[in-house]
C-alpha cells in the first residue's frame, strides 16, 4: 500500500458510501488485540469534535490512558491521532506509515489513518473515535463500543448519505448497532421523532445546565463511569483548532452548517465582521450565506476545484485574500475565516510554514 498515493475521497465529488468496505478495514483490525480497550464512537454533523475532546480531556485527567482519533485535520495530519492530548509523535507516525505499506492490502487514505490509530491506541484504557462520514459504513465502524452518541444531527453530505434527514440517520445511527450504551444529543423536533422511530429504546441526554456539546459529553461521562465531578469538569480548557479559534484579529471556525453558523456568530457577537467563506457543494449554501450577510461582509473563496461551490466574483489565491483582507481591516473590525475545512487549513497551514 501506499500512503500518500491512496486515494483520498474528500478530494472527490459523486462517491457514494458503497465506495468503502468496513470489511476490508476490520481484516486489519482483527489482527490488533484490542480486547482491554474501551472504546466511544461519535456520529453527527457537527460537535463531533468538541464532544470528543471533552470526553477525552476528562478521562485522561481522571487518570486514564485515552486516545483520540479526529478528522479532518487542519494543520498536521498528525493531529488525528492523539494519546493524552499529545499527537502522535512524527517517529511513530512514519514508523505506522511504514509498516502499513509493507502489507497487502488496497485501503484508501483516511482507512490507513483508521487502522494506524488503533494500532498506536492498543494500550490504551478507553479510546474516543470521531466517524469520519456517515457512521455505519464508516471506516471507524470496526470496533464495539461501550458507548455511542449522536451529535446534532443536520442535513450535509447529501450526496454520499442522501436527500432526507431519514437517510442520513439510517447512516449514522449504524454505530449504535454493536455498542452496549447509546446516547443522542440535543435535535430538532424532526429528528428526534425519526431517532424515536428508528431507535425506539434510544436515550436523550438530559440537560446538565451547559452550552450542546458540553452537555452531551458530561451526559456521556455519567454514563461511562457513573460520577462525574462537576468541578473538574467545568475546569477543562482547551482550544480546537479551527474552531472559535481567535487570533488576534482573526477568527477560524469551520461552520459549514446553519446551526453551526448560527453558534459562530452567537460566540462573536455584535460588532464590524469581514467573512472570508467558502462552502462544499453539499451544504445548505443559501441560507449559510443568507445568515453570514446579515452579520457583515462576505468575500467568497473557492477552495477546492472538484468538490467546492465556484462561487461567481470569488477568490482563487485564499492565502493572498486572506492576507490582503486582514491588512485591510479598520479598527475593532474582525476577520472570520469559516466554512470548509479546506479553506481554514489552507491558510493555517501557511501561516504555520
Amino acid at each position: 500500500m501506499d500512503f500518500a498515493g491512496a486515494v483520498n475521497y474528500e478530494d472527490l465529488k459523486g462517491f457514494k458510501q458503497a465506495d468503502f468496505s468496513v470489511e476490508k478495514v476490520q481484516a486489519f483490525v482483527d489482527e490488533i488485540d484490542l480486547s482491554k480497550v474501551k472504546f466511544v464512537h461519535v456520529a453527527g454533523s457537527k460537535g463531533k469534535g468538541s464532544v470528543s475532546t471533552f470526553v477525552q480531556r476528562y478521562l485522561t485527567e481522571s487518570g486514564f490512558k485515552t486516545g483520540l482519533f479526529t478528522s479532518p485535520w487542519i494543520e498536521d495530519e498528525r493531529e488525528c491521532i492523539s494519546i493524552d492530548g499529545e499527537w502522535v509523535s512524527e517517529g511513530d507516525f512514519a514508523s505506522l506509515i511504514q509498516d502499513l505499506e509493507s502489507e497487502e492490502g488496497d485501503l484508501t487514505h483516511f482507512e490507513m489513518l483508521v487502522v494506524m490509530a488503533l494500532r498506536h491506541f492498543v494500550h490504551c484504557d478507553f479510546v474516543v473515535l470521531e466517524v469520519g462520514i456517515g457512521g455505519r459504513d464508516d471506516a471507524t465502524n470496526v470496533i464495539s463500543p461501550e458507548l455511542s452518541i449522536l451529535t446534532r444531527v443536520e442535513k450535509e453530505h447529501s450526496e454520499i448519505l442522501g436527500e432526507s434527514l431519514s437517510e442520513i440517520l439510517d447512516h449514522k445511527l449504524g454505530i449504535f448497532e454493536d455498542a452496549k450504551m447509546g446516547l443522542v444529543g440535543e435535535q430538532s423536533a424532526e429528528v428526534v421523532a425519526l431517532v424515536k422511530e428508528k431507535l425506539p429504546h434510544a436515550k436523550f441526554v438530559h440537560d446538565f445546565g451547559f452550552d450542546e456539546n458540553e452537555n452531551l459529553a458530561f451526559g456521556a461521562l455519567e454514563m461511562i463511569l457513573g460520577r462525574v465531578d462537576r468541578a473538574q469538569f467545568e475546569g477543562l480548557n482547551f482550544r480546537l483548532v479551527g474552531r472559535q479559534d481567535r487570533r488576534e484579529n482573526v477568527v477560524f471556525d469551520v461552520a459549514h452548517t446553519p446551526s453551526s453558523v448560527n453558534k459562530l456568530l452567537e460566540y462573536l457577537g455584535d460588532g464590524d465582521y469581514v467573512f472570508l467563506l467558502s462552502l462544499m457543494r453539499d451544504k445548505e449554501v443559501d441560507q449559510i450565506v443568507e445568515l453570514l450577510s446579515k452579520a457583515g461582509r462576505v468575500v467568497f473563496a473557492n477552495a477546492h476545484d472538484v468538490r467546492g461551490v465556484q462561487f461567481e466574483e470569488a477568490v482563487e489565491d485564499v492565502f493572498e485574500a486572506y492576507l490582503h483582507l486582514k491588512a485591510g481591516l479598520k479598527k475593532d473590525q474582525v476577520l472570520v475565516v469559516t466554512g470548509s475545512h479546506f479553506l481554514v487549513s489552507k491558510i493555517l497551514k501557511q501561516l504555520s510554514a
